[in-house]
């Protein structure tokens, strides 16, 4: 607590790491944190550390519960992420390449973000592990006013992508090339949620395939073109949405009579 602390490589933490307003700061791979990381109102920083002889080393970090909480500060940077589940309570998580190109990448088996948290994404590559026996397994949830923003450079596929309670999730315009950034199985846009994007409508392209269903509350928000109306799911509950008008054209003339 209000301590600081510097962490090196090929470290194995049987146990838990818990920071109470103070600085933690970790540098290069194989560092490993058996039980859970627990980030209550300080700093976390993971990144790549230069090793003379060798050069830059990726940053790695692996841990089965990732929490950050009462406004904690978190940037994992420049390496390869596992985190079996990652909640952001009122914090701000940054997972993110400090290169022109994306470098990093995250394996986890659910997000939630809540409590006003703020969640940013900036990654090469992301993958959903589905096996994790956890409420928020295969799924991403923005909830409680809460903000995220996302930019992946590959296609990503997860079953749920929930944005809910006032939430906001942005779509990043760097790391597209024409393909669908996200493809899940089961959309959710909550009342007074906004789901938007860089690159999506006036000749863009389409950031999200729904395969299963869409959901859209009253005050909702989708952006026109984000989601591929060329190929809707087969349950669409968006009529709340479309009647309060945040719901745009092209997916509300999929249920007009």
């Amino acid at each position: 607590e209000g301590g600081f602390v510097k962490l090196g490589r090929n470290i194995d933490i049987e146990g838990s790491v818990i920071v109470m307003n103070g600085f933690l700061n970790m540098y290069g791979d194989g560092i490993k944190i058996s039980r859970q990381l627990i980030v209550n109102g300080g700093s976390v920083a993971v990144t790549s550390a230069f090793v003379p002889g060798v050069g830059n080393i990726p940053a790695g970090l692996v841990t089965p519960v990732f929490i950050a909480t009462r406004g904690a500060v978190v940037n994992l940077m420049n390496g390869a992420f596992d985190l079996d589940s990652l909640y952001v309570d009122g914090a701000t998580v940054s997972i993110s390449s400090s290169t022109g190109s994306p470098i990093s990448s995250l394996e986890t088996g659910g997000i939630w973000v809540h409590n006003g948290g703020a969640l940013n994404l900036s990654l090469n590559s992301f993958v959903m592990k589905n096996d994790i026996n956890e409420f928020i397994s295969g799924r991403i949830t923005i909830w409680d006013n809460s903000t995220a923003n996302v930019g992946i450079a590959q296609d990503v596929s997860f079953p749920t992508l929930s944005v809910v309670g006032g939430s906001n999730l942005r779509l990043a315009q760097e790391f597209q090339s024409g393909r669908y950034l996200l493809t899940v199985q089961n959309l959710e846009v909550g009342w007074g949620s906004i789901i938007n994007s860089n690159a999506a409508g006036n000749g863009g392209i389409s950031n999200i395939l729904v395969e299963n269903s869409i959901t859209a509350g009253y005050n909702s928000f989708i952006q026109y073109a984000v989601v591929d109306a060329s190929s809707p799911p087969p349950t669409l509950n968006i009529a709340d949405g479309c009647a309060s008008k945040g719901i745009h054209s092209d997916l509300c003339d999929l249920i007009a009579e």
